[in-house]
């Protein structure tokens, strides 16, 4: 039984990395680096965090320096509020 559960996870695994192909490279910059683990496994380049510290709104200065960042380098933006996940426009 172990030895179906664990090929059946290796399977979706591998389904897994194949949909992410077109993600690898890609620069993305974050809202805190609570997913650092999921880029990296994904083989994105994560190019920043807008929060320092989860929690700790980034100051003017900290944005300006990541708004100078994203002009030399685009990346894609990905942020994520946990009271979306009480929200009722979530659907």
């Amino acid at each position: 039984m172990r030895h179906r559960i664990r090929e059946a996870m290796a399977e979706i695994d591998r389904a897994l990395e194949k949909q992410a192909e077109p993600l690898k490279g890609m620069p993305v910059i974050v809202n805190h680096k609570d997913l650092s683990y999921l880029i990296a496994w994904l083989g994105m380049r994560e190019v920043g965090a807008l929060e320092p510290k989860r929690g700790l709104p980034p100051t003017s200065a900290q944005l300006g320096d990541r708004l100078a960042r994203l002009a030399k380098e685009p990346a894609i933006s990905y942020s994520r509020h946990s009271s979306w996940w009480r929200s009722p426009l979530r659907g």
